[in-house]
């Protein structure tokens, strides 16, 4: 693996490694971005088997670098790593093997996203994004 893929273990970077660890959140008056370590907590309460957890961070560690001098809105980017893999957690994806064969987890995600989001606080403007 290459050193530049080996830093994005899952507790190997900055604050979201802080989040992932801490109880303590600000207000949303002094957090513009509060709905981050919910959305965290939410996924990581959801993703079962707990091995889905766990790769997010390093997807967003990835976009993040991939995104490196260029024009987009983290905050798009961040829900959409966190929330992309909603339809494949066991309790929302379908449990009979014809049904989940059958199963879309992108469009259950998509269909998902706007309610999880707008319970979390995220702001409302940027949620079609996310969901594009």
């Amino acid at each position: 693996m290459s050193p530049q893929l080996q830093r994005y273990g899952c507790l190997h970077f900055s604050w979201l490694s802080l989040r992932l660890n801490s109880n303590e959140l600000l207000p949303s008056a002094m957090n513009p971005e509060s709905y981050r370590p919910d959305l965290v907590d939410y996924i990581r309460v959801q993703a079962r088997p707990v091995e889905k957890f766990g790769h997010q961070p390093r997807l967003y560690a990835l976009t993040r670098d991939v995104g490196a001098g260029q024009n987009y809105d983290d905050d798009v980017v961040f829900a959409a790593v966190w929330l992309h893999d909603l339809g494949v957690f066991v309790g929302h994806r379908p449990e009979n093997p014809e049904a989940l064969a059958a199963w879309d987890c992108v469009a259950y995600a998509m269909q998902m996203t706007p309610g999880v989001l707008g319970k979390l606080g995220f702001p409302a403007r940027k949620i079609p994004a996310v969901v594009e």
